[in-house]
């Protein structure tokens, strides 16, 4: 194929350089006359003198032209290569650059996921097939290691990226690219990871609760009516007079033995706001992935605005005296943080529960603690997963569908549908599968009561392992 290519290339190029060849064949011809007139040759050698100075011309002019197109083509290649690599150069750095913004602040936003699959497709445009591929693939891993993972819904679109690598498809002809093709599986796979990336939690996603900026009543200041409201719902605050050291206030729920802490100091020459749920580092380290920040075991904190920078210390009941915007600013991350800790504090009842269940079964609740772990995701999550490779590699997550109910969403960690409908058929919930989406069954619900969710997932739990 390749011998056949080459030759008709070759075969093209003589019949595009055809003048060049007849003023080569006439030069033979007039050489063989001058030969004959003054008798070079004798009659009888003349016919295969000419022949042999014909084929001799048009074979060494043949060469040439073929040796003239080799080198053509080379500085043709040569040069296009070095445009090309100057191109890489700054599509690549671009790219690094755009990733690194969007990462940066541990969160994703829609426009961030936009700018990033338009760079891909310059990228794909320049590199190779099974290059796009890796980056695809380092930029999932990039994602997943700075910003978290969601484990249900999807919140990235890859519809636009499929129809960038249409588009990449017809630039790389342009380019003279065309023997070069993204095969089908490379695009999926490619779409596959980034779907991957962006399921993560964005800052426009709320833990379920009401996070409505504080309004002031009428004649009180923002933060006196919220010290009163914090108070009747049972987080009062035990507050610093002099707002200086360390800790200028703490607040801690008394209601059904939540642990959550949320604080306001000064250090290293700014004011921060501190969030901590006992050692819960799942906690902690959800809300620096949504928020920024610092976190150490099971606390968060976070230094103020850089417009508040100025506040020295012991000055911040004064600041706070004065400026309207710094108390609405205050409250609301205060109200925000009680939120997160209520809705992890809830979730942590479940999942003492269901230990507690588990553990009280015997040999076959040990069987379940053995193949099955628990931990807590994004505050509100229940997420129970299974640790071996049978089925897919089993999940369950756990969260509230309204206020007063929770739903368990089943599926496997493979995405693997077939697997799935063959789980649902093996447990007797067949009739499960008409409602899957995206590998997701919505296989039962229960009360928010830690009880009853721990109840009906042993009883799940204990079909699953037979």
């Amino acid at each position: 194929m390749r011998m056949r290519k080459f030759f008709k290339e070759q075969w093209s190029y003589i019949l595009d350089n055809s003048g060049f060849l007849i003023l080569v064949l006439f030069f033979a011809l007039g050489v063989c006359l001058i030969a004959l007139f003054f008798h070079i040759f004798t009659g009888k050698e003349i016919p295969g003198q000419i022949m042999g100075a014909i084929f001799g011309v048009l074979f060494t002019a043949v060469v040439t032209c073929i040796l003239l197109q080799g080198q053509t083509n080379q500085e043709k290649t040569l040069q296009r290569n070095a445009k090309i690599f100057e191109e890489k150069l700054k599509v690549y750095q671009t790219f690094l650059g755009k990733l690194y913004d969007a990462v940066k602040d541990g969160s994703l936003t829609d426009d961030e996921k936009k700018e990033l699959q338009y760079q891909t497709a310059l990228v794909a445009m320049l590199c190779k097939p099974e290059n796009i591929k890796n980056v695809s693939e380092a930029v999932n891993e990039v994602v997943n290691s700075v910003c978290p993972q969601e484990n249900s819904a999807s919140v990235g679109e890859t519809d636009l990226l499929k129809g960038l690598f249409s588009i990449v498809d017809a630039l790389r002809n342009d380019l003279e690219y065309s023997d070069v093709r993204f095969s089908d599986t490379i695009k999926e796979e490619t779409i596959k990871n980034f779907n991957a990336a962006f399921h993560v939690k964005t800052d426009s996603d709320d833990i379920g609760g009401d996070l409505a900026p504080a309004e002031a009543e009428s004649g009180v200041s923002i933060w006196e009516s919220a010290l009163t409201r914090w108070d009747d719902s049972g987080w009062p605050m035990q507050i610093n007079e002099n707002w200086s050291g360390e800790t200028c206030f703490v607040m801690k729920s008394r209601t059904n033995g939540n642990p959550g802490v949320i604080s306001l100091g000064f250090y290293k020459e700014h004011y921060y706001i501190q969030a901590s749920y006992g050692q819960d580092s799942d906690f902690s380290k959800a809300l620096k992935w949504s928020n920024g920040g610092y976190r150490s075991y099971g606390s968060w904190w976070k230094f103020l605005p850089a417009q508040y920078d100025d506040i020295k210390e012991g000055d911040l009941g004064k600041a706070l005296g004065q400026d309207p915007g710094l108390q609405k600013f205050i409250v609301d991350r205060i109200e925000y943080l009680q939120n997160v800790i209520q809705a992890n504090h809830r979730t942590t009842l479940w999942k003492n529960a269901v230990d507690e269940a588990l553990a009280s079964q015997g040999n076959a609740g040990a069987a379940a603690l053995n193949h099955w772990t628990t931990r807590i995701w994004y505050w509100k999550t229940l997420v129970c997963e299974s640790t071996g490779d049978d089925e897919g590699n089993l999940y369950f997550d756990i969260l509230p569908s309204d206020d007063q109910h929770v739903v368990f969403k089943f599926s496997n960690r493979d995405k693997n549908p077939d697997l799935l409908k063959k789980t649902l058929v093996r447990i007797g919930m067949k009739d499960k599968i008409g409602g899957m989406k995206d590998c997701i069954a919505d296989i039962c619900t229960s009360s928010n009561d830690a009880n009853d969710v721990a109840a009906k997932l042993s009883e799940t739990l204990k079909k699953i392992q037979g």
